[in-house]
């Protein structure tokens, strides 16, 4: 569960020094490939497709292979 989630759900940050070592235990495992999915579903593009043409077309020029 993403940890702003959780930290909502607890109550806020107010809440949390009530059960920091429980939140703890909840919070601290290892990351794994469906993190980065997850992750990846709520953050937008910075770049758009005209840019992105444009930085090809220079690396095609300018750029080392």
């Amino acid at each position: 569960m993403p940890m702003r989630r959780k930290i909502r759900e607890g109550g806020g940050f107010k809440n949390l020094d009530n059960n920091l070592k429980e939140f703890e235990k909840e919070v601290n495992v290892p990351l794994v490939m469906d993190d980065f999915k997850e992750a990846l579903k709520n953050v937008n593009k910075s770049v758009g497709g005209e840019d992105l043409e444009h930085y090809a077309k220079w690396m095609k020029e300018f750029g080392s292979a």
